[in-house]
């Protein structure tokens, strides 16, 4: 365990420091702990329709946790900037940014799994979205979910593809079970087959590898003790 441990870690020091040649506005902080923690003016400039270019900054702390991308980093805006509210998806206890749900954001970082595939696919989209809105722009024009568990069971049912709160349940329940046991599953989509011998078969293998069945308990936990909206 040690061992993996410090082989993660290496891969995230490594991450971060492909992520400070690109932001050498922020540093890494002389923390303890089980996380790396980044603080500074974080920029960003992105192309956006008839390819003009936006560029803003936020004064941002990151803490990457020491398993990720298995798990995700948190993030919080320092300056005061943006309003700790449900307008802006700040969350109220611990002020940190709410980005989207853990199963998109972990969906979006697989196509690159780096801090700075996190940062391009899940942050920044978030801070343009906040800068627009400031500026007077339309809130929010990547779209955005309800809050607690309503957004969530939103959310989840696009990305499972099902009609239901328990479609929702019974493919977290699935991501929980060891990958021989879930292809041995009856599929509740065609149910005169095993999962692993239907057409979702590819869909369980690809969240699967999003993350490990502790963060899919994890997720499946928190669902089911939220209370609607």
């Amino acid at each position: 365990m040690a061992s993996k441990l410090k082989a993660n870690l290496s891969q995230i020091y490594g991450w971060v420091g492909e992520f400070l040649k690109a932001h050498p506005e922020m540093a890494v902080l002389p923390v303890a702990g089980d996380q790396v923690i980044l603080e500074g003016a974080f920029k960003f400039r992105i192309n956006v329709q008839n390819q003009q270019t936006f560029s803003d900054e936020f004064e941002l702390k990151i803490a990457i946790p020491n398993d990720f991308p298995d798990n995700l980093p948190m993030v919080f805006e320092i300056a005061g900037r943006i309003p700790v509210d449900g307008n802006f998806h700040v969350n109220p206890g611990d002020q940190s940014l709410c980005l989207g749900s853990p199963l998109r954001l972990m969906d979006l970082l697989s196509k690159n799994k780096s801090l700075c595939g996190f940062v391009e696919t899940c942050l920044v989209p978030y801070l343009y979205s906040v800068a627009t809105h400031q500026r007077g722009g339309e809130r929010f024009e990547y779209g955005e979910l309800a809050h607690g568990k309503a957004g969530l069971i939103t959310d989840y049912k696009e990305l499972f593809e099902v009609d239901d709160e328990d479609g929702v349940v019974w493919w977290l329940t699935l991501l929980t079970f060891k990958k021989r046991l879930a292809n041995k599953q009856a599929c509740i989509e065609c149910s005169s087959r095993v999962i692993g011998r239907c057409r979702h078969k590819k869909k369980l293998n690809h969240f699967l590898s999003l993350s490990n069945r502790g963060w899919f308990k994890d997720q499946l936990a928190s669902l089911m003790s939220r209370s609607l909206p």
